[in-house]
């Protein structure tokens, strides 16, 4: 089974862009372990920060049981499922 479902790409998320965020995610989950979620968040909002610039969200909960919302900014925004933890994943870039 494939490990991510990407449900939702906004085209200022490119594709290189989307490879080396999963990328990143993956290492710290793997790292980190499913108990973590939020020193794995932490860990990738704060690669996507030095790569991209500041103001990045990252969210981490089970599938369907929460909601999170916020201004988008330049459509940087990434929606993604991990198939084996079932964890929705959402990270985007506010507006500063």
């Amino acid at each position: 089974m494939n490990r991510w479902n990407v449900d939702y790409q906004y085209k200022g998320i490119t594709h290189l862009m989307k490879l080396n965020i999963l990328s990143v995610l993956g290492d710290a989950i793997d790292k980190y372990g499913q108990s973590d979620k939020y020193q794995i968040a932490s860990v990738v909002r704060e690669w996507l920060e030095d790569c991209y610039g500041k103001n990045w969200r990252v969210t981490i909960g089970e599938i369907g049981t929460w909601q999170s919302a916020g201004p988008v900014f330049e459509d940087r925004y990434l929606g993604i499922t991990e198939t084996n933890l079932r964890w929705f994943i959402t990270i985007f870039q506010q507006t500063p």
